[in-house]
């Protein structure tokens, strides 16, 4: 099953090289900045926000951060290493690290860049009703969560007047959303079937899914799927695929040879104005819109074979 939220004790992938399991005594470094080459940092409100790239097969040592924050993974892939065991964040997905956590991380071969969201006590407090979450380390590949932390990103580089109300809002909204996951994924476990419903629903959100064909699948009545799935994961499906889709349109429209409507029929939109439609709903910008505030300038592929047989 495809995990909405996950603990670090959830998952073990393989260590890279050079990189074991914590053993012996704790040595940590207590620091207020973060590892890696800071591209942009910035106060706003009660946050401070930092975007970091960290180059390929980066090791950092074990160390702490006095802030609680939030990452997301805006590319590469981090190796998340605490004492409750290992996680894995791919791009895209977001995670919450409490303050004073010893942990350390190590980068794939590509390498990694975030987005860093860091918080205080008293904020979190004011925004979820607790001054921690019950975890001290959570990722959650939620695409409505994943989805949140890019428009905080894109609010943030866009930099207009209300950005920094927007910010703080939007964090707010980002913090109770994956407290609200993170508390629930602990007393509530949904049955198998529901997982590989939702399996099927976030790696086929481009396809033509029906409630008819996941009732086929697993053998239970389309109105008990669609009421269960709600209460589990918060949303209905439908909403949750149009979310998968807009997420997946935004990793697209980072590539500067793939036209906007390209993008369109690959995320599972049948025409272009549709796509803007959704798109607009959930990111409050237009593809175009969004591809301007990430700085991406879309190159022209006329003559390419795709491009002909989208003419045709």
């Amino acid at each position: 099953m495809a995990s909405t939220v996950l603990s670090a004790a959830s998952a073990r992938p393989v260590l890279p090289p050079n990189l074991s399991t914590f053993s012996g005594h704790w040595y940590t470094q207590r620091h207020t900045g973060l590892h890696g080459e800071v591209v942009r940092a910035e106060k706003v409100g009660g946050l401070r926000l930092t975007e970091t790239a960290y180059t390929p097969l980066l090791q950092l040592p074990i160390h702490q951060h006095e802030s609680a924050l939030f990452g997301l993974v805006l590319e590469g892939t981090l190796l998340e290493e605490t004492p409750a065991g290992l996680l894995s964040c791919p791009r895209g997905s977001v995670f919450y690290c409490a303050a004073m956590l010893p942990h350390r991380c190590a980068m794939n071969k590509k390498g990694a860049r975030c987005f860093y969201i860091e918080v205080s006590a008293g904020w979190l407090e004011h925004a979820i009703g607790s001054k921690t979450f019950s975890r001290p380390f959570v990722i959650c590949q939620d695409s409505r969560v994943g989805l949140l932390a890019r428009k905080i990103h894109m609010e943030w580089r866009e930099n207009r007047i209300l950005s920094a109300i927007m910010i703080e809002g939007l964090t707010g909204q980002l913090a109770a959303e994956l407290f609200r996951s993170s508390q629930f994924a602990m007393t509530c476990q949904p049955p198998t079937w529901l997982g590989r419903v939702f399996e099927l629903v976030h790696t086929g959100f481009a396809g033509p899914l029906s409630l008819s064909a996941l009732s086929e699948e697993v053998g239970l009545h389309r109105v008990h799927i669609a009421s269960r799935f709600r209460r589990f994961y918060g949303t209905t499906i439908g909403d949750y695929i149009r979310h998968r889709r807009v997420e997946f349109a935004c990793e697209k429209l980072l590539d500067p040879e793939v036209s906007t409507i390209e993008v369109a029929l690959e995320a599972g939109f049948a025409h272009q104005p549709h796509f803007t439609t959704v798109f607009r709903k959930i990111m409050g910008m237009t593809p175009g819109e969004y591809r301007y505030a990430m700085g991406v300038h879309h190159r022209s592929r006329r003559n390419s074979p795709s491009h002909r047989k989208l003419e045709d």
